[in-house]
């Protein structure tokens, strides 16, 4: 297999521009054209993302109650309920051909592998996080610092992990975050004696990607606008 991680910083952008991005990267993999491996760093202007499992009592208000604090609502392909991206969080995208992973077409091992590659960054900083039975995403005692949400087509994933490092945490109290009642969300940068430097945090998760899949290398690919 390619051993080959390519990795794209797209910066700040807007979600809908960087779902479409996601889907260039997809295609370009189906069609043998690309490598099989990518992860997509970005960070998005306040957006509700409501998953495939979204339930309405996950959303309190109504939705122009959320428009006029200037946040957008997005129906997206990916599972779970509702998530919250925003400045501050560090989204990172897995576009990655199962087929050609040596777990295989194994969706639960793929959802554990990037849980445990959020465990092992935060074990750089000298933070124990840990799983939830029945629950996807990282927690810190009752507190989530990372969310997890997944499309699959073709074995290939999309969509990834919303990880929190220097969030604005008010935005998400009018929300039931992931529709868990009664659970709080975390972040990095709260659990740690000083800021927390983000391209850091880039590349200790590029380097926990390679690790646990079983990679080689990585190679920073230059941010492509997506095709119409």
């Amino acid at each position: 297999m390619s051993e080959t991680l390519k990795v794209h910083e797209l910066g700040q952008i807007d979600y809908q521009l960087a779902y479409e991005y996601q889907l260039q990267m997809r295609s370009e993999i189906k069609e043998n054209i690309s490598s099989p491996f990518h992860i997509i760093f970005c960070e998005h202007e306040k957006v509700l993302t409501l998953g495939r499992n979204f339930k309405e009592s996950s959303m309190p208000y109504d939705e122009s109650y959320y428009i006029d604090k200037g946040i957008q609502i997005i129906k997206v392909d990916r599972g779970g309920d509702i998530t919250y991206h925003g400045p501050g969080q560090l989204t990172v995208y897995y576009i990655f051909d199962l087929n050609k992973l040596s777990i295989g077409r194994d969706v639960h091992k793929f959802i554990r592998a990037l849980e445990e590659i959020v465990l092992k960054t935060l074990e750089h900083f000298e933070i124990k996080g840990s799983r939830k039975n029945d629950m996807t995403g990282v927690w810190f005692g009752d507190k989530k610092i990372c969310a997890l949400g997944l499309g699959f087509k073709h074995w290939i994933s999309y969509h990834g992990i919303g990880f929190n490092v220097t969030a604005n945490l008010e935005d998400y109290k009018d929300i039931i975050p992931c529709g868990l009642k009664g659970k709080e969300v975390g972040n990095l940068n709260d659990l740690v004696s000083s800021e927390v430097d983000l391209k850091m945090v880039k590349e200790i998760l590029i380097n926990n990607t390679i690790n646990i899949f079983g990679l080689k290398e990585f190679k920073t690919e230059e941010f492509k606008k997506a095709k119409a």
